[in-house]
């Protein structure tokens, strides 16, 4: 049976039934910087557009919807950002997580991230 392990400081995640399907380097990540000092640390991933990746990651509990909340930023990138969150990138679109520095780690599927 095929699965997934996402390994952090924290631990591992094991997901079965899934392939890793990680974005290229070059990708854009929606990244909200002003949040990430905020736990825990969320993030969503949309099928990916053209350039993009479809990932969107902030702190906090609550994802505004507002237009400057995210900023494009390419995935080589997210190290210079926030560290430990490389590993979940490899998650497929459809698939959320949530982290915090207290070795909290969720990791779950969203089907109606497919559908936007």
């Amino acid at each position: 049976m095929r699965k997934m392990r996402i390994t952090t400081r924290h631990g591992s995640i094991d997901i079965p039934n899934i392939d890793p399907r990680p974005p290229q380097p070059n990708d854009a990540i929606g990244l909200a910087v002003d949040t990430l000092r905020t736990m825990p640390l969320n993030g969503l991933r949309y099928l990916p557009q053209e350039g993009g990746s479809g990932w969107y990651i902030w702190g906090g509990d609550e994802m505004l919807q507002r237009a400057d909340f995210f900023s494009p930023v390419q995935v080589r990138y997210l190290g210079d950002y926030v560290a430990g969150l490389q590993p979940f990138l490899d998650l497929p679109p459809g698939f959320r997580f949530l982290t915090d520095n207290r070795g909290r780690q969720k990791v779950w599927f969203d089907g109606s991230l497919l559908d936007v």
